[in-house]
Parts: C-alpha cells; sequence; structure tokens
C-alpha cells in the first residue's frame, strides 16, 4: 500500500503537520511540513462562519469541544508575549 497525504497533531509537541503518511505503519514518510499556525487560522475563520461547536473524544477518554469566543478587544492574557495565552 502506497502513502497517504494527511494532517496530524504531533503527540510529543502538539505541531501540526502536513505530509504523507505510511498507514501500515502508521509513521510520517518523507518531508512533513508545520502548518500548525495555517490550521489553528483557518479554524478560528471557520468556526466565526459556520457558528458552531465541535466535540472529539480524545486518547484519554475525555472529550474536547472547539468553540469560539468573539471580543470587542485582544484579551489581556494575549498581551505582552504571550503569544497563544499561556500563561
Amino acid at each position: 500500500m502506497g502513502t497517504v497525504k494527511m494532517i496530524g497533531a504531533s503527540p510529543l509537541t502538539g505541531t501540526i503537520f502536513e505530509g504523507r503518511l505510511n498507514p501500515v505503519k502508521s509513521c510520517w514518510v518523507g518531508k512533513k511540513t508545520d502548518v500548525t499556525d495555517m490550521v489553528l487560522r483557518a479554524t478560528a475563520d471557520h468556526l466565526y462562519v459556520v457558528k458552531k461547536e465541535y466535540a472529539f473524544p480524545l486518547r484519554d477518554g475525555k472529550v474536547a469541544v472547539l468553540s469560539m469566543a468573539i471580543f470587542d478587544e485582544m484579551p489581556e492574557r494575549f498581551i505582552g508575549g504571550t503569544e497563544h495565552g499561556e500563561s
């Protein structure tokens, strides 16, 4: 079986990659490209337009819910070098 073009997140770093995957071995083959910022921006644009939530089961049995909150100005937690709101 050949490779398939995929997008996936690294379980170690959380970085989102685009590249080719060997589905039998579940491993990346050849060059993979970091598309994290592009995927997050596209997700934000999508959520803004469709105005709905998505729920995804996680490997540990918990559930992740994606939704969007709209603010009139940049929230404080994102000002001053905290790129994605990390503390």
